[in-house]
């Protein structure tokens, strides 16, 4: 049996780099990007690309209707998309911490719903990764913005893996 993946951020450096890892593993991969040129420049014709911006449950959703689409279960995420604004909380901009947020904290909420979601659905198994960083756990000089999304993320983590234990989704955070 083929297994599939989702690897969000898959056209970034980590993301890149999970993609390279799991498809030599022998994986089936939904890679995905705000920007569909920029999977395109990353993989060619490989794989099953998703433009979908993952920071709206629209677009969260339309990753794994893509993948039904495709005859795809993908059992495993890696969510690798974020951001770092950096800079001291007095000079940050509005519009900077927002964003932000949505690239670390809100893109994974909804990637993360929508994964569970098809998960429970399909009533199978599953593994989720997110990415974090130690910004979230260490004081940090112009840090801010990006430390309180990343310990956002992994008290999100905390709780759905507590919430989704019982189903066999296990939910962990890396920094």
């Amino acid at each position: 049996m083929t297994r599939s993946a989702i690897v969000t951020g898959a056209a970034g450096g980590v993301g890149r780099a999970m993609v390279a890892r799991l498809a030599a593993r022998g994986w089936q991969l939904i890679v995905t990007s705000r920007r569909a040129e920029h999977l395109t420049a990353a993989f060619g014709d490989q794989h099953l690309q998703v433009a979908a911006d993952c920071s709206t449950p629209a677009g969260a959703r339309r990753i794994l209707q893509a993948a039904r689409e495709h005859q795809m279960q993908p059992t495993a995420l890696a969510h690798c998309v974020g951001n770092i604004r950096l800079g001291a909380m007095h000079r940050m901009s509005e519009v900077d911490f927002n964003d932000c947020l949505s690239a670390n904290l809100i893109s994974a909420f909804h990637t993360l719903s929508a994964f569970v979601g098809a998960l429970r659905e399909a009533r199978s198994p599953g593994a989720a990764v997110l990415v974090s960083s130690a910004a979230a756990r260490i004081g940090t000089p112009n840090h801010e913005a990006v430390a309180a999304a990343k310990a956002g993320l992994e008290g999100m983590v905390r709780g759905a893996a507590a919430t989704y234990a019982a189903n066999a989704i296990r939910i962990n955070a890396v920094a």
